[in-house]
């Protein structure tokens, strides 16, 4: 494997870590969230139809109903009505209630999703950091020692241990989150940011290794006498 080739496949790893990112960073707001939206705006229909229309044609008329009577029945039909408006004032704040829960969870669920695909673009990286390992062994058979690549890869393993620890962490957070309708979007969007710039810096970290390596020759010992080329 070439620097060249490791080039390209650091190049490649570095678009998929973007798009999956970017793709979390959609996650954020629930206008990424198209099958979740379009079943609450279902929802929504619904329950005007079956509930909110229903209940005000109820009301309407009831009002009507109070015309020519007596003050007593008046009395009475306006007791109604605002027994009437009391329980339509629950079903909807039952309803919204509902529908954050609805909105949380389906939240949940996406970033979980960007998680893995984040895990997918780490495994890339995983690969590309074990190229740039064998070629600095080869680099070091050759008689040449390629110390600042070497220190790279070392920052490179670490930042990436850190990015798995992100999106280990931020997935159990998430996972375990209790769903209801005070539940916090904004800290389980923390989580999946958190994961996300740990992963950037782990990618960054691998095309510092590899780019280190440009310019260094298996022949290069060969080409400079015995000498033990350093960077």
């Amino acid at each position: 494997m070439t620097v060249k080739n490791i080039t390209a496949l650091v190049a490649l790893a570095g678009l998929i870590v973007f798009a999956n990112v970017t793709s979390a960073q959609g996650t954020a707001s629930t206008s990424s969230l198209p099958r979740v939206n379009k079943q609450i705006r279902e929802e929504r229909a619904e329950f005007r139809e079956t509930v909110v229309k229903p209940t005000l044609q109820d009301i309407k008329l009831q009002r009507e109903g109070m015309k020519g009577t007596s003050t007593e029945v008046k009395k009475e039909i306006r007791a109604g009505i605002k027994d009437t408006k009391e329980e339509l004032q629950g079903k909807r704040q039952t309803f919204k209630e509902d529908m954050r829960k609805k909105l949380a969870e389906g939240l949940r669920m996406r970033i979980l999703k960007s998680l893995s695909r984040i895990d997918e673009s780490l495994n890339r990286l995983e690969n590309i950091n074990r190229r740039v390992e064998t070629r600095i062994a080869k680099l070091e058979a050759s008689g040449i020692n390629p110390i600042t690549s070497k220190e790279l890869l070392i920052v490179a393993k670490s930042k990436h241990v850190i990015a798995r620890t992100a999106v280990s962490n931020a997935r159990l957070a998430i996972s375990e989150a209790t769903i209801s309708t005070s539940t916090d979007t904004g800290a389980l969007k923390d989580r999946l940011k958190n994961a996300e710039i740990s992963t950037k810096d782990a990618h960054q970290a691998t095309v510092e290794a590899v780019t280190s390596l440009q310019g260094l020759s298996l022949n290069a010992s060969t080409e400079r006498g015995t000498s033990t080329p350093k960077q």
